[in-house]
């Protein structure tokens, strides 16, 4: 056995303990197994020893076993480390073996090319996912819970792109998982894991921050800040516009700020809204919308007979307002409807609904007031400042019915009494 054909020997046992490595071993063996190929290649160049045809089939089979490993040396060793044994060695241009990387990408199997095209899709619909909901929040400015969703999101998807990189793989296996080598199905299932994440944050973040800002909207109410809630009800609006509940609490603090001209376009978006979404969305917060619209149509832009004709779809179906909620509704549509009857000068009807009204709420303030004021108009001034006096008094122990009320409503009631007072003192 000549030189040549003991460094092709070497080579074949080099190839066999590559063979028989486990992923720790592969590294070294395959360097092993490379230097090896360099003997042989030097051993043929030099002409001294001639190969029999038998140690050539031998090489040839060898060689081709190698090629077969590619795929797992390029997998487990990394493009990295080849690329740097490749350097140090200076290999000549036509030593395939020291290209064992490209060999893998050109034998890369039908399944793993699916795989990697799955991954690329996967995280290139995350990035889009990412874009489009960093978009819609940037329209409402910054806030904790966008903020902290976007970074959530940038940082899963830095995560899944990193599995494209050698050194990111590398960072990837030492970080989660000595088992996982990122690359083939692992890289697409990590990017998929990522895809479905990000799917979540874009289905689910716009409306939590919405929420945020409509619990700020609230909040700001409360405090008295009315201005304020209202510019975050309308950020909460622009990220959830399907939201009946922040359109609700939109226009009563539109009401609050007396913007009563946009509080009465909410409260006739807030109707087409629950009626576009269906029997579902007609519920007692629908029913008691089209009341307070009613009421502004009659105090700002008198509107009679729009209220009217309003608070009659209310009472045909005052029947599917909840139990609780019914006699209240009720009491209301009958105040308001008795309201635009005497604005109308119908002083006897609207007699006749207010105290209807006050059958169904003994307390109801808004309506003695008014049934006072029909008194009045019918000449019963006696019975006229009873309501009147009755309607201070309710005033004076629920507090809260003030917001039933304009504040000239408690001026005028408070005046009349007053003066009707008077010639009792002087007498």
């Amino acid at each position: 056995m000549n030189t040549v054909e003991q460094k092709i020997t070497r080579y074949e046992e080099a190839v066999n303990a590559l063979e028989q490595a486990s992923d720790a071993q592969l590294s070294a063996a395959t360097l092993r197994v490379l230097i090896a190929r360099d003997k042989v290649a030097l051993a043929l160049a030099d002409g001294d020893d001639v190969a029999s045809p038998g140690s050539i089939t031998l090489l040839s089979q060898t060689d081709q076993r190698v090629t077969k490993l590619a795929i797992r040396i390029d997998a487990v060793t990394g493009r990295k480390s080849l690329g740097s044994w490749r350097r140090a060695r200076n290999a000549a241009a036509d030593a395939w073996w020291w290209k064992l990387d490209e060999l893998a990408d050109s034998q890369q199997p039908w399944a793993k090319r699916i795989w990697t095209f799955l991954a690329v899709l996967s995280l290139t619909a995350a990035i889009g996912l990412g874009i489009d909901t960093f978009n819609l929040l940037r329209t409402v400015g910054s806030n904790p819970v966008s903020t902290i969703g976007t970074l959530i999101h940038a940082g899963l998807t830095f995560i899944a792109a990193s599995a494209f990189t050698e050194s990111g793989r590398d960072w990837l296996i030492n970080t989660f998982s000595q088992n996982r080598r990122f690359k083939g199905w692992s890289r697409a299932l990590l990017a998929l894991v990522v895809l479905s994440i990000s799917f979540g944050l874009w289905l689910y973040l716009p409306g939590m921050t919405a929420r945020y800002f409509r619990r700020q909207g609230n909040r700001l109410t409360g405090e008295g800040l009315t201005q304020s809630a209202i510019a975050n009800y309308q950020q909460a609006i622009a990220l959830e516009p399907h939201s009946l509940q922040t359109h609700m609490a939109l226009a009563s603090a539109e009401e609050k700020a007396t913007d009563y001209a946009k509080a009465i376009e909410e409260y006739k978006n807030i109707i087409a809204l629950a009626e576009r979404i269906g029997p579902g969305a007609l519920d007692d917060s629908y029913y008691l919308t089209k009341i307070k619209l009613a009421r502004l149509l009659i105090l700002q832009e008198k509107s009679y007979h729009k209220a009217l004709a309003i608070l009659e779809s209310v009472q045909q179906r005052i029947d599917q307002v909840s139990g609780p909620n019914r006699k209240l509704y009720f009491y209301f549509v009958l105040t308001y409807s008795g309201w635009a009857e005497l604005e109308l000068g119908h002083d006897e009807s609207a007699r006749g609904d207010f105290s209807a009204a006050i059958s169904q709420r003994e307390n109801g303030a808004a309506a003695h007031y008014l049934l006072g004021r029909a008194l009045e108009k019918l000449k019963d001034q006696k019975n006229a400042m009873a309501e009147f006096s009755r309607f201070i008094r309710i005033l004076q122990e629920d507090p809260s019915q003030r917001e039933d009320v304009p504040l000239e409503w408690i001026g005028d009631a408070q005046e009349k009494l007053t003066r009707e007072a008077l010639p009792q003192k002087s007498g």
